[in-house]
């Protein structure tokens, strides 16, 4: 993947993966800013990526999720 400028970029979901298994609070934080601009496709897409490669952080990340939705609403829409 590349952005508009041609630089290289990695996928929301492997950004996910890797700050959830990172585990640091800003790590954590980054991931609640991620999750909250993302749909519940997208959603479905990350939740897969950490289930194949992090299976042990699944739980992890449906916590992260809810408390995303508790704190900046539900993620049916990516206005933000």
């Amino acid at each position: 993947m590349y952005d508009c400028a041609g630089f290289p970029v990695l996928a929301r979901q492997f950004l996910i993966l890797m700050k959830l298994q990172a585990g640091r609070e800003q790590d954590i934080a980054d991931i609640t800013r991620l999750l909250r601009r993302t749909d519940h496709t997208e959603r479905s897409i990350a939740r897969t990526t950490v289930a194949t490669y992090a299976p042990d952080l699944i739980d992890d990340f449906d916590a992260l999720v809810v408390l995303t939705d508790l704190e900046f609403g539900t993620g049916s829409s990516a206005t933000t």
